[in-house]
């Protein structure tokens, strides 16, 4: 499949799709076709389909009733006027739900080009990606304070200021993700595989750009605080060059350093520092020298005045 915003769109080889096209006078048009080549011309507006059930599916056969569906629901909402962005995360709600094709996903504004990047694909390849009929982040809506889930289980209020939290599914944190508005930025985050992490960060960024700006310090104290907090686990603290700005393509990208030894957080900080901590260890070593050759002394002196 490819398209573009002045090229039309067009999918070729083995599929089954309907051809969705919309006319200037609302007229909705929806085409059915079953390989070979099915084309979207460029200058109108509708959109391609393309659905099929996976085996192992719960919900296989339904791929057929459901492709037709969203079709028309998708021409209806041309017509009636909705963004492409707000489309796409309609069709992911009607596909995970009813033809039961969830697992990952991901979308690309062609205009902007922000992209969902890997926020519901697996870590690893032969593995199942986020199911996007299910919650993905709990967010304050008061505060912009975020949890992703599994974590996110734990928490029904704001620990900041005690706000009920809003669910937020997976198919509207994919719209969200490639609607651009002025507070919209794209968050890549790598080095880690923790549960949750890639999620929370992302809230936790985009919480710090709405208020901060674009600036790595501010993104970085306020992941640290999430970290210091145990709100982020299995990652080392960052630091403001482990944060890479880009203002001009509103993107972020967090570099995180996994923690050793299965380690669920970083060290405790300490009112004194470690070098004084060695210090004085090397003090109470060399004391503990001294008292050691004071008792033998002693020893030596009691021998001598016995043998007196």
């Amino acid at each position: 499949m490819c398209g573009g915003p002045s090229i039309g769109a067009a999918v070729g080889g083995s599929f089954d799709a309907y051809v969705v096209i919309v006319e200037d006078d609302g007229t909705i048009t929806v085409t059915p076709y079953s390989g070979g080549l099915a084309v979207l011309p460029p200058g109108k507006r509708g959109a391609i389909i393309h659905l099929r059930n996976t085996h192992g599916n719960p919900k296989y056969g339904t791929a057929t009733r459901v492709r037709q569906e969203t079709a028309v629901n998708i021409g209806k909402m041309i017509r009636d006027g909705y963004s492409a962005t707000y489309i796409v995360g309609k069709v992911f709600e009607e596909v995970s739900k009813d033809a039961g094709e969830k697992y990952g996903g991901g979308a690309v504004n062609l205009v902007s080009g922000v992209s969902t990047g890997d926020m519901f694909t697996p870590a690893d390849l032969n593995e199942t990606g986020y199911p996007m009929d299910e919650p993905y982040v709990k967010v304050c809506d008061e505060c912009g304070w975020s949890i992703g889930y599994p974590a996110a289980e734990n928490y029904q209020t704001c620990p900041v200021d005690g706000s009920k939290l809003k669910v937020i599914y997976a198919y509207e944190a994919l719209k969200d993700a490639i609607t651009v508005t002025n507070g919209s930025v794209s968050v890549s985050v790598y080095g880690t595989e923790e549960a949750g992490v890639v999620q929370t960060t992302q809230e936790i960024v985009r919480a710090s750009v709405k208020k901060n700006g674009y600036s790595a310090e501010a993104i970085a104290r306020s992941i640290n605080r999430a970290i210091k907090n145990g709100f982020l686990v299995g990652v080392n603290y960052v630091e403001p060059k482990d944060i890479n700005v880009k203002p001009s393509s509103r993107a972020v990208g967090v570099y995180y350093t996994p923690l050793p030894d299965d380690r669920t957080a970083p060290p405790m900080e300490l009112p004194v520092s470690s070098g004084l901590l060695e210090i004085l260890g090397n003090i109470q070593t060399a004391l503990g020298f001294i008292m050691v050759l004071l008792v033998l002394f002693r020893s030596s002196l009691i021998s001598s005045f016995r043998r007196g």
